[in-house]
């Protein structure tokens, strides 16, 4: 005859009087969660009911369907909130009549401890609409795409902001989670059925506070600016760069997040300065630089911003290679090491130069070969030194880099990182020596310091 969906959680009260009026009359009664109170009180009504949580969503709707062709009218209570978040109700869609529950929103956000007052009520085909001032309410279904979408809506939000995310709302399996807006697009959304975000107040986007930097430098660099960031040039802030750089990787080494924020903040800066030295002279602006690195990498990803099917890592970096070769077009190249910067570190410049002449075969078939490569250099080091030559033994040790360097390409490890963790590792245990001396650690001999460099080395 009918079948009803009922939409409930929390208390009993909060079923309209339509919709109990339904579950007294109804020929059959199919609850999906098990809610002690509604249970109790249909009792009391001398009102029987099935409860089906055991039974999958696709068996659910086949004995409901059953139920409906008997000619009997049919009352299901969904398992979640929103309803249609429960996989039954979606096969029983095109047959039933969904009763909701009323004021919902201030149900679900009194549980979450928010006030429903100036809320913004929104679902993932509008999630666009999402206004950071206000309290939004987004109901589920949420999609990865809908997640992406509100997380780049909320870019520039502090650290501290949260989001509230209930799942499996009115089931057995409910859960309530917070999340930091930065993460919402890693969650798994399986069961998600509302997100609800408390305002943010003075949210920027990172676009506003790149616009302020910048801002900032022209006022340094203007006739009443600082006196020295008017006299720096492109070639004089060079070292600086290169500083900067190399300070995030040792924020990096260290596990230390404030620092890594402020030494990225600080390359920013050479970014914003280098670019604004480059606008005065009338050669780029900061925006042709971001605008040509955004379209570079909308260009050079079509498997995600256009119609490329890529199937795996391998894939992505060889079509990477296939684009880039297509933008040289036109360009004198001679050489496929043409591009690797002369200025880079020489373990760096050694691994770019390797990494692009295996791109083209070659290359050994495994690490063995590259390690009996480097055997031989150290074997041919070792008869440098026994010779005595300086220029053989200076070759040799060079030889020996650079095929410790090809090893470290075929086992994934960045040569560069790799030397610059022993060389913090070196420093701890040292400083550790300089610490727990009993002398001046030139009257110390090598076995009275290799002692406390073995303390060191258990404590790590």
């Amino acid at each position: 005859m009918a079948i009803s969906i009922i939409e409930f959680i929390g208390s009993v009260d909060n079923i309209t009087l339509a919709a109990w009026n339904l579950l007294i009359q109804a020929d059959c009664v199919y609850t999906a969660a098990h809610n002690p109170a509604l249970e109790e009180k249909l009792l009391l009504e001398g009102r029987s009911f099935k409860n089906c949580k055991e039974l999958a969503p696709d068996m659910r709707a086949k004995m409901i369907l059953l139920a409906d062709s008997a000619g009997e009218d049919v009352v299901y209570i969904a398992e979640t909130v929103p309803a249609q978040m429960d996989r039954t109700v979606g096969l029983l869609a095109q047959r039933a009549q969904l009763f909701p529950q009323a004021g919902l929103h201030e149900v679900i956000l009194a549980k979450l401890g928010l006030d429903a007052r100036g809320a913004v009520f929104l679902n993932s085909q509008n999630a666009e609409a999402l206004n950071p001032k206000l309290t939004n309410f987004i109901w589920g279904p949420l999609d990865d795409q809908a997640l992406q979408t509100i997380e780049e809506r909320y870019l520039g939000s502090k650290e501290s902001s949260k989001a509230k995310l209930c799942f499996n709302l009115g089931s057995f399996q409910e859960r309530i989670e917070e999340v930091s807006l930065g993460g919402l697009s890693k969650i798994d959304s399986r069961g998600l059925c509302c997100l609800v975000i408390p305002s943010c107040e003075g949210i920027k986007s990172a676009g506003e506070k790149i616009m302020e930097l910048e801002r900032v430098m022209a006022k340094l660099r203007g006739g009443n600016g600082c006196p020295w960031d008017r006299e720096q040039t492109l070639d004089s802030l060079q070292p600086y760069l290169i500083e900067e750089a190399y300070e995030v990787l040792d924020a990096l080494a260290k596990d230390d997040p404030v620092a890594h924020c402020e030494e990225l903040g600080d390359v920013l800066l050479q970014i914003v300065f280098q670019s604004r030295i480059a606008a005065e002279e009338g050669k780029f602006c900061l925006a042709d630089v971001i605008a040509a690195e955004t379209a570079k990498m909308i260009r050079r990803h079509p498997h995600v911003f256009g119609d490329v099917d890529v199937a795996s890592v391998e894939g992505v970096l060889d079509n990477w290679e296939k684009i880039k070769a297509k933008e040289r077009e036109g360009k004198m190249r001679k050489s496929l090491l043409d591009g690797v910067p002369g200025g880079l570190p020489a373990l760096a410049r050694a691994y770019k130069f390797q990494e692009k002449a295996a791109r083209v075969g070659f290359q050994w078939d495994e690490v063995g070969g590259a390690l009996e490569k480097a055997n031989e250099e150290l074997l041919e080091l070792v008869e440098a030194i026994e010779s005595g030559d300086e220029a053989a033994i200076e070759e040799e040790f060079g030889d020996l880099f650079f095929a410790l360097v090809n090893v470290a390409r075929y086992l994934d490890v960045y040569p560069e990182v790799a030397l610059n963790k022993s060389v913090n590792k070196f420093e701890s245990r040292f400083r550790y020596i300089e610490e727990h001396a009993n002398l001046p650690l030139e009257q110390m001999t090598l076995q009275q310091m290799d002692r406390l460099w073995d303390e060191a080395k258990a404590l790590e």
